[in-house]
């Protein structure tokens, strides 16, 4: 690809393609997964369309909290089409077949190196999709939430993620131990962040983004989105799960760490009343307080889900797109409970607005770790380009590089900058 062509803001030059699977777990990692057991992993892999016999560097990146891998649709295409293979795994259990957190999260950490075994394998096998396409010497880790934690914890680790290039994360929460960003510290590696300008239940202000970014060694990069929630850089494909997640991301954090708990593992089944009191007092450890807390958001819930119904607005199209990459419109959360507002949020832009950095900043990983801010190869002075211009838009926030300056932009911005389009045109082709 010719340098000139590459913008990493637009869609890259290669349409994808997915292929899922099942990756048995080794009978010992299996065996730490007991309740439920755990002994496959439904793996989808999102890579290039082409017929050359190119290897493309291969992410990893996992989902957050019981989030299904295809609510990251919007931000794993968009790496897919520069040319990555992009490995996403969930472990589904029960006849529901629901997206099961591996816990604690060191023993999820035991699943990254037999899965990179089995992806050099299949690497390796002619008959496989995946012949000839890795390439695991340019090995990189990304996540999302509680994903983000788990693969701070990998990349940090000097066994298991010694392997391993770059490390990118998309508003990670580091709660529960071991901590992942002291972790991070301890193994004196950089990393790249994207974090929510908005705190909430699922990412408290002292577990969010910004632990992880003060452990991240020199030469790391952390960018905010001003307008984002915590769940604005998924997109579930269902209104009504979308309203739910978006409800908890704007109410203000609960006070009682049993009831924040609750919702963050099920908070859409409790809004929707699936789940009993009795059940609801059994996670709660039966802390009367923190049932109380739980009970009151279901009932504020209620009350704006019957409002939005008896108004006719709770009718309209969700605004976040789907699974089947439709497209909504864009809004704001100027009305911290409108699940109206919420429908109107634009995930599309916010999903842009996470992959267009973590996709530089794997470039440079990847080419130049020690790039001359000065004089930095154009993929990266466009990417500073666009910063520069998202930042004049109100999209980005701060931008900071740990320990160094912020590369100086090019004068060749346009006169008035624009907001991020929620449809953009396909990147330049291949030369």
């Amino acid at each position: 690809m010719a340098s000139a062509d590459i913008n990493f803001a637009l869609p890259g030059p290669y349409k994808t393609e997915i292929w899922r699977t099942l990756f048995p777990l080794p009978a010992d990692v299996a065996d730490k997964f007991k309740l439920p057991p755990i002994k496959s992993l439904h793996l989808k892999l999102t890579y290039p369309k082409t017929s050359s016999h190119q290897a493309f560097p291969v992410l990893v990146f996992i989902s957050g909290f019981a989030a299904y891998d295809d609510w990251y649709y919007r931000i794993v295409d968009r790496v897919a089409s520069w040319g990555y293979v992009v490995c996403q795994y969930e472990a589904l259990v029960g006849l529901l077949q629901l997206p099961w957190p591996m816990n604690p999260p060191t023993d999820e950490m035991l699943v990254f190196q037999p899965l990179v075994d089995w992806l050099r394998t299949e690497n390796a096998n002619s008959s496989s999709k995946l012949h000839a396409l890795l390439d695991l010497d340019s090995l990189l880790l990304g996540g999302h939430s509680r994903g983000g934690k788990v693969a701070a914890l990998i990349y940090s680790d000097k066994v298991i993620g010694a392997g391993v290039k770059a490390l990118y994360l998309v508003d990670p929460v580091d709660e529960l131990e071991p901590s992942a960003a002291q972790a991070l510290k301890d193994s004196g590696r950089p990393a790249g962040l994207t974090g929510a300008g908005h705190t909430s239940n699922f990412n408290p202000a002292d577990v969010n983004y910004t632990t992880f970014f003060a452990g991240a060694a020199n030469g790391s990069w952390s960018d905010v989105v001003p307008a984002a929630y915590h769940t604005d850089f998924c997109d579930t494909g269902n209104f009504l799960l979308n309203d739910a997640m978006a409800f908890l991301d704007h109410i203000p954090p609960l006070t009682n760490r049993k009831a924040r708990r609750v919702l963050q593992e099920k908070g859409p089944q409790v809004l929707a009343g699936t789940i009993p009191d009795s059940e609801i007092k059994e996670l709660v450890s039966y802390d009367e307080e923190a049932f109380a807390e739980v009970k009151d958001v279901q009932k504020r819930f209620r009350a704006k889900s019957s409002t939005l119904a008896a108004d006719g607005t709770h009718t309209s199209t969700n605004g976040g797109g789907g699974a089947n990459g439709s497209n909504g419109s864009g809004g704001s959360h100027a009305d911290a409970l409108s699940l109206n507002k919420a429908r109107e949020n634009p995930r599309q832009k916010f999903a842009e607005l996470a992959a267009t950095p973590m996709l530089a900043w794997f470039y440079q990983q990847l080419n130049c770790p020690t790039a001359d801010p000065n004089h930095l190869p154009q993929p990266l002075q466009t990417f500073w380009d666009w910063v520069a211009e998202q930042q004049k838009a109100g999209n980005i926030g701060d931008f900071e590089v740990k320990g160094g300056p912020t590369p100086p932009p090019a004068q060749r911005l346009p006169g008035k900058a624009q907001p991020v389009p929620t449809e953009a045109v396909r990147g330049p082709a291949l030369a």
